[in-house]
Formats: structure tokens, C-alpha cells, sequence
């Protein structure tokens, strides 16, 4: 079966609502589903209210609804297998009356259908009756929704509702605009904060959050926006919304003959939206995106599957065949609000790949003790410069240690290691991307030098050719060394610190290693060679470019040293080196850190006035020192230093190159570059004993010059 094409909002379970709702429909048998709903309390029957059945395995997904009759009756038949018996919620709701689920006393996210809970068995073929609901009086929305431009009404357009938690009700509790523009939301909800949003119903329009928020594409910092509140038993009015008119963005993309991809990324890099391209689609070549702010964007193009033969790329012609790279690099496209940019057609370049096996140096056997099945993490392709460019996974299959088929590289020379730099992967030990480990092993360079798993010999390692077209079959050979472990605990209190970065470097601070602690404070490093090391905590730190970091208020703490110290400022010299031989395993015991003050905040995009999910702040001490780089959490959009000792401190946010910082008097400086980040410029913090909270402020430097200017006045 083929998908037709589609194009969707970044939801993570957007992709599995359509499969979901696909295998719905296929289904030939039914059951049936009968009872009453009725007023919590008086028992006076709700006529028309909605009811739900829903699969709670597919999140916000409804299977089918039906409405109660004046005697609050209903009667739902669900479509089924043959044979089939399945889990389903029951749920209720009507327009005076909040929703509830059936068998059910818990607090849900959001109704209908937002997770499992209450679920009753319903086998194909029977009938199940008295599924009775009763329900509370709640409250809705109601409001106007028009063109910011011309004021006329959008009819179509539609608002839906948010919890405070963050979780959207379903569509059946969405206002619909009729033609003169007016709305009012179709079910009642529970009393209480809710965000509200609006969207052009399809039409070229930028979703916005109350009270005028642009959303593109419904990817939104909700939390950030402004509240509303619901009353039992009315209908709270005035939210009135004027949409802006969209920006469009549109191309082609060839091979013809191959399912493509599109992913649509804002200013900092955050995937906005997908334009698919499946079998059934072909030989279709045109993907847009409407609904745009306007400002400036990234797309990446490329075959639907990461170990096709084609290589992924930027609009920008720079190469993005590895799934970590950073997308938000280069030179961005810039699309004024409400205007159209149509790119020129793209054709994408056929490469090479990789593939092969990982043996015991010493047996030239798989290593024992590996799970079946174990999913290994993956494995790096670097270039010659020494940056990662592709890569691939690793994984237990009959027996052998396989490096699986790696996404396409251009044709050239390439290093290939064990190691993935995107989450600190390495195979001896797990991580976040991994479930298994090689216990006891190191990570290696092809063909078999040993390295611990950030820093590898390049010029010790041997090359792989990679030809255009081609599969290029490899062997790593990988040997035992010694593990690293120990536990990292509040000096004050001796109770573990979960989730910290722990990093093991050089005699020159340089970071080899990192693994993360688990729930009992405790870390592991997966075999390294031979030598001396430093081991220290990173409290505010992250694992590679494809974790979001921990924050943790805390200095940072040598092993071996007196005292602590905060990130880079932290010097192995003053610390006791941890001495391997290859074959002993070494036991550090506890790391004790102390608390202290931080600074935090969030980097704020001027344009929209919400926070940035995505970036770091680079620090540095009154002398151009550099202190460390704290990476903005996606979840919370906020960043937050380490423990800092008090001193006055530079801060330069670095989000893209499409944005400017804004400085306290309202100019603006360039986006920084390594070389350049303290000459343009930064936010001063002066630090003393107390916690110190500090936005900065960025401007996309495609956005109207109307908008620098409002800025500048409004310091």
C-alpha cells in the first residue's frame, strides 16, 4: 500500500495518525457500542453530545464518533478485523457539558483520545451496552477571526484549544469561523487556563497563539503566549484573531524515479514542517510550503531513506548526508512576509557508501556476549579535516557485529570509527542511542587503532575509497582496554546527581570521552587504551549535537583536585590523572560537586517575541576567557551555566547565521563566528552569590528592516 502525498506539520505522531487512520478504513467487520449520557448529579439526559471510541495505542487518534439523541442515547458501530478483539476508550463531551472518559478517575492530558487509561476489551461481532457516561458543565470559546489585512472574515479558519501541560484537545473541540468570521468552540471543556491557537483552515495563512503570536505551521512555544480562562456553565468571548497572510515556498526535486523528502527549518534550525514524496507519488518532482511568517529558512533535500544511494542536501548546495548535521548553517533563504519564492529545480548527486563488520582483534571472531538483535549505536564516516559526514548503525545480526549500509558520501577517501559523534555512542558502553554495548571493548578507526571514541589518530588511521554508486565492505578490528567508572553526588548531602555529564580529557583539557550518569549518580566509560587521564564533570553539558544537555546548578569538580571549577576554567593540572594500562579497570569513587549560582535565561527571537528552542551561549570571563558553551534546552528553551565564581562575564548567544544579537542599546552585531564572537560584541552579566537571569536578545537578519527599527525604540 502507498501513501498518497502529503505534506505535515512536525508533530512526532503525525506520520503514525495517517498510517493509523489508513488501516482504520480497511477494516470490513464492526462491533457495537450502545449507552446514555447524562448530567453529573441531576441524571438529566445530554442530547447531543459527542461520544468517542478511540485506540489508546494511537495517540490523538479517534477512531469514530457519534451524537446522543435527546434521550442522551448513543450507538457507535466500530469496524474491525475478522476475529479481532481490541482495547478501546470511551469518551464523551457536548457543548454545555466538559468531556470525561468512561472507566476512568484519572487526570488526562486533554481529551479525546490523549493517551491510554480506562481501555475496554470490544471483540468483533458483539454488543456491548450500559457504557454510561455522566458529565460536569463546562465552558468554550468564542471569538472572531479575520485577514490582518483587509479585515475581511476568514470563514473556515479555525482555533484549537491547549492545556496548560501542553496537550491538544482533539479537532471535535475546535471553533470553525462561519462566513461573517465569528467562531465559537464546538465542545466544553473543564474549567480552568488554556492557550488558544488559530490557523488559516487551509488557506495561505500564519497560524498565530492569543494574543498575536505568529506559529509557523502550529511549531510553537505555546507556553510562552498569553492565557485564557474557562468558566462553568459560559462562554468566555472577545478572542478575536487577524491572520496574517502567508509566505510560500516551492521547487522541484529531482531524480524523478526516486521517494523524496523535504524538510522545511526555521532560522535556527527547527524542523518545521515535511513534504513527502512516496512511491505512489512518483514521477512527482514539486513540493511547497504555505502558511510561512516570512524571514529566513533552511531545506534540506534528499531520498526518503538514509541509506539510499543519493546524497541529502541544503538548499544552499552545502552537503548534509549525516542525519546529526546542523542544518542551520550557511547562507538561509529569505522570504519577505506574505511574499512567494519559487527555487530553481534541484537534481540530487548519486554518492557512495559504507558497510562492514566489527571482529576481536586478537580472534578475528565477532565478539562474544553480544545480545541477539542488540542495537549497537552507530558509526561515524569523517572526512578528511576531520569532521563527520556520514555514517551508519551498528547491530547484533546472526551472530556477527554488523556495520549496517551508511548513508551516501560523495566519492572520496573517508576515516570510518566505531564511535557516533551525535548522541556519544560509543560500543562499550550504552548510550542514549544504543541498548546493547560490546562490554569491555574500545572504540576503534578502521582498519585497528584504537581510540576513545571523540579523539582518534587520523593520521594514524587507514582511508576507505568511496566510489560514486558503489558499497564499499570494510572490517574494524576492535580490542579490550579499561573502563572508567564512578558516581557523582552533592558534596553537601552525598545523594547522587542523575543525569550529569561526565567527561574524561587530555593533559590539555581536550575532551576524549563523555557518558552521562544514570539514575544512582553512577557514569561508565566504555574501554579506553592505554595512558593518563583527567575525569571531570560538565554540569551544564551535553553529550553531542543530538542530545539536548542537562543543567545542573552545580560547580564543576576535577578528579583529584581540591577544589572545584567551572567548565573550561577547570584545569587538569591541578587534578590527579587517572592511569590505564589497557586491561585493569579503574573505580573512581565519588565526584562531589557544590552548588553556586548560575546564570540562565533564554535567547529571544525580537520578531515573534518567543523564546528560541534552539542555539548556546558562549561565556567568557572579564579577560576573554573562554568559560564554556551552554546549550539551549529544547524542551524548556532556556540555557543555563554551571556554577560560576563571581566576576563579570560576557555572553554571545550563537544560534545561526541567519541572526544578529541585539545589543542593551538596541544595535545590532553580525553572527558570530569563532574567531569573532567577542569583537562584535555581547550581553555583559556581573556576577555576585545570588543566581542571575538573563535574555538575550537575536533578530533574524531577513526580517523587515520595520521590525529592527521597533526594536531599537522599544530599549
Amino acid at each position: 500500500m502507498f501513501l498518497s502525498r502529503f505534506a505535515v506539520a512536525f508533530y512526532p505522531a503525525a506520520i503514525a495518525l495517517v498510517l493509523a487512520s489508513m488501516a482504520g478504513q480497511s477494516l470490513a467487520q464492526s462491533a457495537t457500542i450502545e449507552g446514555t449520557v447524562t448530567e453529573n448529579g441531576s441524571g438529566t439526559p445530554i442530547g447531543g453530545a459527542t461520544v468517542a471510541v478511540s485506540d489508546p495505542a494511537n495517540f490523538r487518534q479517534t477512531w469514530t464518533t457519534s451524537t446522543t439523541n435527546a434521550a442522551g442515547e448513543y450507538t457507535i458501530t466500530v469496524n474491525m478485523q475478522a476475529g479481532e478483539t481490541r482495547d478501546f476508550v470511551i469518551e464523551a463531551a457536548g457543548p454545555d457539558h466538559a468531556p470525561t472518559r468512561y472507566n476512568y478517575t484519572g487526570n488526562l492530558p486533554c481529551f479525546f483520545n490523549c493517551g491510554p487509561g480506562g481501555e475496554i476489551a470490544v471483540t468483533e461481532g458483539s454488543k456491548l451496552t450500559s457504557i454510561d457516561l455522566s458529565l460536569d458543565t463546562g465552558g468554550r470559546v468564542s471569538g472572531t477571526i479575520t485577514d490582518a489585512d483587509t479585515g475581511n472574515p476568514l470563514p473556515g479558519a479555525g482555533v484549537s484549544l491547549i492545556t496548560p501541560d501542553l496537550a491538544q484537545y482533539s479537532f471535535e473541540f475546535s471553533g470553525i469561523a462561519q462566513s461573517g468570521g465569528a467562531y465559537t468552540t464546538a465542545l466544553a471543556v473543564e474549567p480552568g487556563s488554556y492557550f488558544l491557537q488559530a490557523s488559516g483552515g487551509g488557506a495561505n495563512y500564519v497560524t498565530q497563539a492569543w494574543d498575536g503570536y505568529p506559529c509557523e505551521f502550529g511549531v510553537c512555544p505555546i507556553a510562552d503566549s498569553d492565557e485564557l480562562t474557562i468558566s462553568a456553565g459560559s462562554v468566555a468571548g472577545g478572542f478575536d484573531f487577524a491572520l496574517e497572510p502567508g509566505a510560500s515556498l516551492s521547487g522541484n526535486l529531482h531524480p524523478d524515479d526516486i521517494e523524496k523528502l523535504i524538510f522545511l527549518y526555521n532560522a535556527a534550525g527547527q524542523v518545521l514542517a515535511i513534504d513527502f514524496m512516496f512511491a505512489g507519488d512518483l514521477p512527482e518532482t514539486a513540493w511547497s510550503f504555505d502558511g510561512l511568517a516570512g524571514g529566513s529558512y533552511y531545506v534540506q533535500l534528499g531520498p526518503r531513506t538514509g541509506q539510499s544511494s543519493f546524497i541529502r542536501i541544503l538548499q544552499n548546495g552545502l552537503l548534509c548526508p549525516w542525519s546529526g548535521c546542523e542544518r542551520a548553517r550557511g547562507t538561509p533563504l529569505s522570504i519577505p512576509a506574505g511574499a512567494g519564492l519559487s527555487l530553481a529545480p534541484i537534481t540530487l548527486d548519486e554518492g557512495g557508501q559504507v558497510e562492514g563488520t566489527i571482529i576481536d582483534a586478537n580472534t578475528n571472531l565477532p565478539p562474544t556476549g553480544v545480545p541477539a538483535d542488540a542495537q549497537l549505536g552507530n558509526y561515524d564516516i569523517i572526512d578528511a579535516g576531520g569532521a563527520v559526514v556520514g555514517g551508519g548503525r551498528i547491530v547484533e545480526e546472526g551472530g556477527d557485529i554488523v556495520m549496517q549500509t551508511s548513508s551516501a558520501v560523495p566519492a572520496g577517501d573517508y576515516h570510518v570509527r566505531t564511535y557516533s559523534e551525535f548522541r556519544a555512542d560509543g560500543i562499550g558502553h550504552e548510550g542514549i542511542n544504543s541498548s546493547e554495548a560490546i562490554d569491555g571493548y574500545m572504540d576503534a578507526i578502521y582498519p585497528n587503532i584504537p581510540c576513545a571514541g571523540i579523539d582518534c589518530d587520523l593520521a594514524a588511521a587507514g582511508t576507505v575509497s568511496v566510489t560514486t554508486g558503489n558499497t564499499t565492505s570494510i572490517t574494524i578490528e576492535i580490542e579490550t582496554g579499561s573502563t572508567i567508572s564512578g558516581r557523582v553526588v552533592d558534596q553537601a548531602t552525598s545523594v547522587p546527581i542523575p543525569d550529569a555529564v561526565v567527561r574524561v580529557l587530555n593533559a590539555a583539557g581536550d575532551t576524549i570521552a563523555r557518558a552521562m550518569t544514570d539514575g544512582a549518580g553512577e557514569y561508565r566509560f566504555g574501554a579506553l587504551p592505554a595512558g593518563n587521564y583527567f575525569v571531570r564533570t560538565s554540569m551544564s553539558g551535553h553529550l553531542g549535537p543530538g542530545h539536548s544537555g542537562v543543567q545542573n546548578a552545580y560547580f564543576d569538580r576535577l578528579h583529584g583536585a581540591s577544589g572545584s571549577c567551572s567548565e573550561a576554567l577547570c584545569d587538569p593540572a591541578t587534578a590527579s590523572a587517572v592511569t590505564l594500562d589497557g586491561t585493569n579497570d579503574q573505580s573512581l569513587g565519588d565526584l562531589e560537586v557544590t552548588s553556586g549560582p548560575v546564570i540562565s535565561g533564554q535567547i529571544i527571537d525580537l520578531a515573534g517575541g518567543f523564546p528560541v528552542p534552539r542555539g548556546a551561549i558562549e561565556v567568557f570571563t572579564d579577560t576573554g576567557d573562554f568559560v564554556g558553551r551552554y546549550k539551549v534546552n529544547f524542551a524548556t528553551a532556556r540555557y543555563q551555566t554551571t556554577a560560576l565564581p563571581p566576576g563579570t562575564y560576557t555572553l554571545v548567544p550563537d544560534v545561526s547565521p541567519a541572526y544578529s544579537g541585539v545589543s542593551p542599546s538596541g544595535g545590532t552585531t553580525p553572527s558570530a563566528t569563532s574567531s569573532s564572537k567577542l569583537a562584535n560584541g555581547g550581553f555583559t552579566v556581573v556576577m555576585g552569590e545570588e543566581d542571575v537571569d538573563a535574555d538575550l536578545q537575536v533578530v533574524d537578519q531577513s526580517v523587515d528592516r520595520l521590525f529592527s527599527d521597533r526594536f531599537s525604540e522599544a530599549q
